[in-house]
């Protein structure tokens, strides 16, 4: 999906992915999650779709024939972190706790930019 010159345009590819699932399995355990689709990452460019399950399921979702990009939002129930994709952007937007952010941002020294508030 990525290459060193040009990004994944707000995509998450696969190797991101699986950080991800990792970190959260570290902090929060194996998370119940929701995934929200907007209509453009799909296939069928129908209507938005929104699943449910664990976050070790994630990467099996890349897998679905009716998806076509990563989700636009993946969050937990318990809302201590989120990450928010969009092909129209530059980059992911991944928002959270400080230790979830720390612990991304040292796996992944060359993909992940963190910006203090």
């Amino acid at each position: 999906m990525n290459n060193e010159l040009y990004p994944g345009e707000g995509l998450m590819d696969k190797e991101h992915l699986i950080s991800l699932v990792e970190v959260v399995n570290e902090i929060y355990g194996n998370q119940d999650i929701e995934l929200f689709y907007t209509l453009l990452a799909t296939k069928n460019w129908e209507k938005d779709l929104i699943y449910s399950g664990r976050i070790n399921g994630l990467p099996k979702l890349l897998e679905l024939e009716n998806l076509r990009l990563t989700p636009s939002l993946i969050y937990p129930k318990e809302k201590n972190w989120v990450v928010n994709t969009d092909y129209d952007l530059a980059f992911t937007t991944i928002g959270g706790e400080t230790k979830f952010i720390e612990e991304l941002a040292k796996r992944n020294r060359d993909g992940i930019v963190k910006i203090a508030r």
